[in-house]
């Protein structure tokens, strides 16, 4: 069901259907561990990089975008455990977040949801979080990744100096080295 019709039935109900309503569509009781972890995953990938024009070039750039995460976060709560249509492309996903939250309907929605169902996903979410900060950004992995970027920097420069070296005969490639140090 597409949001904008979730949201016109529930307002044109009688107060006491409200809560049947809701949980009328609430289709699953249980998501489980891995596809958590796949989903909390991709809500930080989302939420702390910016893409930025550098020089005529995209770059992603570190920025933690908390408020992004909150409505990652609710809007896969919402479109796990319902039947409610969410879409992530466009400005789609904004756009649903705030007609649901106009209505109040993302804690009406979320209340309706397992407790237990709901503070896994928040642990996991914030463990992913922690995970990334150590393992992205911590003086260790930073260097780390400079590290491993340098390397892959020298692997390629050999391999190109190698496969213009194997194209020389050795009279070349001795009065190229003696070009090259006068």
């Amino acid at each position: 069901m597409k949001v904008c019709e979730f949201i016109a039935e529930f307002n044109n109900m009688n107060e006491n259907d409200k809560g049947e309503f809701i949980n009328n569509h609430i289709v699953t009781d249980y998501v489980p561990y891995e596809k958590k972890i796949t989903i909390c995953k991709n809500i930080i990938e989302n939420t702390v990089y910016e893409n930025r024009d550098i020089d005529g070039e995209i770059e992603k750039v570190f920025k933690i975008n908390s408020c992004a995460r909150y409505m990652y976060y609710v809007l896969w709560i919402i479109k796990l455990y319902t039947d409610i249509e969410i879409e992530f492309t466009d400005g789609e996903g904004l756009k649903a977040f705030n007609l649901l939250n106009k209505d109040c309907l993302i804690d009406a929605i979320i209340g309706m949801i397992s407790e237990k169902e709901i503070n896994e996903f928040d642990k996991i979410l914030s463990m992913t979080f922690d995970d990334f900060l150590t393992n992205e950004h911590d003086i260790v992995s930073y260097i780390d990744n400079k590290l491993m970027n340098v390397r892959n920097l020298v692997n390629l420069f050999i391999g190109q100096l190698q496969e213009s070296v194997t194209n020389m005969s050795s009279n070349n490639i001795v009065q190229t080295f003696n070009r090259k140090s006068k």
